[in-house]
């Protein structure tokens, strides 16, 4: 009876180690509202070594164009030390975005990638200054010619969240992009766009 005593927790985590599924060691970039609602250019790239490079990864849409109206998504992304630095871009009707805005937080580890985007109005669309922020939580995987994951929807002033939605976006040559020799160069070339 004591031996049985003595091996009982043992084999209490034996059985629970066994019925445990392992934790993955990926950490996937979710929206906090509290943070994330208000923007912050000093937040792009926070952590990063300031004279590593800024290298392009890709442009990805699957932007449909009717010849007036022009629907779905760009994402522009580049990379400096594993974190994600970018732009969301949705059409939802007009020729130019109808809503856009820079990624805030992202992280790419081999082929899976996740972050956020921070979006507003199109600047050239009149009061754009106070239009609605929505945050843009993207998880998902970079394969050579193609970006597919999970999209969902965060609005800041009503506080509420929608459901996901699956994206695929084709790499695009569309545009030419190019890579940096370091943070502060990329947000030169954007600050039009990094500033809000």
């Amino acid at each position: 009876m004591k031996q049985l005593l003595f091996h009982f927790p043992i084999l209490c985590l034996f059985l629970y180690a066994c019925q445990t599924e392992p934790q993955s060691q990926e950490k996937q970039v979710t929206p906090t509202p509290d943070n994330d609602c208000l923007f912050d250019i000093e937040q792009i790239g926070k952590g990063a070594d300031k004279g590593s490079s800024v290298e392009f990864i890709g442009l990805f849409e699957n932007i449909e164009n009717t010849g007036e109206h022009s629907y779905g998504y760009a994402i522009s992304l580049w990379m400096i030390d594993q974190q994600i630095l970018g732009f969301l871009s949705i059409y939802s009707g007009s020729m130019e975005p109808d809503r856009q805005g820079p990624v805030i937080r992202g992280q790419i580890h081999q082929d899976s990638l996740s972050f956020v985007a921070w979006t507003k109005m199109n600047k050239g669309t009149g009061g754009w200054e106070g239009s609605e922020v929505q945050l843009f939580s993207f998880t998902g995987k970079k394969g050579t010619k193609k970006l597919s994951g999970q999209l969902s929807f965060f609005h800041c002033d009503k506080k509420e969240a929608e459901k996901m939605e699956n994206l695929e976006l084709p790499l695009s040559d569309l545009w030419d992009f190019k890579s940096f020799p370091n943070l502060s160069a990329w947000k030169d070339e954007y600050a039009y766009r990094l500033a809000y």
